[in-house]
């Protein structure tokens, strides 16, 4: 490659770079107190798995403890589902997928009830030219938060909410 392609393919790597954006921090508390049992709560929790489709790697009941397999996150061409996670931009790089992940902790309460802990990881790959890289990104916080209300109303006997869908699938 001559001196000059080399200059040309540096400085638009510099400028696809610089239209890129950090992503936002978001401020949510991945824990919430369930006023109930731990069987009421678990069994709630199952459900929810069984009602979105969710894949489950590992399932343990008496250490209170599902984790799921990657999923997919995208929303269109590649790029994050925005109600999951926030990616940041890549500028005007090549979005290949977003996916996620979550665990779900449920164990006894030392105040009394359930405490509910839901953990999102998120990935994106994205591109230019020849060059690829996995991104984290930060979670929004709205699969926790509807996760926790979906138990609570669950528990309780109210009206549940609808379940977001993700996509069961390993991205290469």
């Amino acid at each position: 490659m001559s001196v000059r392609a080399t200059v040309a393919v540096v400085a638009s790597l510099l400028f696809l770079g610089g239209c890129a954006t950090a992503p936002k921090t978001y401020d949510f508390d991945p824990v919430a107190v369930i006023d109930a049992d731990f069987d009421d709560v678990w069994s709630a929790v199952v459900e929810y798995f069984a009602i979105s489709s969710l894949p489950i790697d590992t399932i343990e009941k008496d250490s209170g403890l599902i984790v799921t397999s990657w999923m997919d996150a995208s929303g269109g061409y590649g790029g994050a589902d925005e109600r999951f996670c926030d990616c940041g931009s890549g500028g005007l790089t090549t979005y290949y997928w977003t996916r996620g992940k979550f665990n779900v902790f449920v164990k006894e309460s030392a105040a009394g009830g359930v405490d509910l802990r839901v953990t999102c990881t998120y990935q994106q790959r994205r591109g230019v030219l020849d060059t690829n890289a996995t991104v984290s990104c930060p979670s929004t916080g709205y699969l926790e938060m509807q996760l926790h209300d979906y138990i609570r109303a669950k528990v309780s006997g109210g009206v549940v909410p609808a379940v977001p869908t993700f996509t069961p699938g390993e991205m290469s």
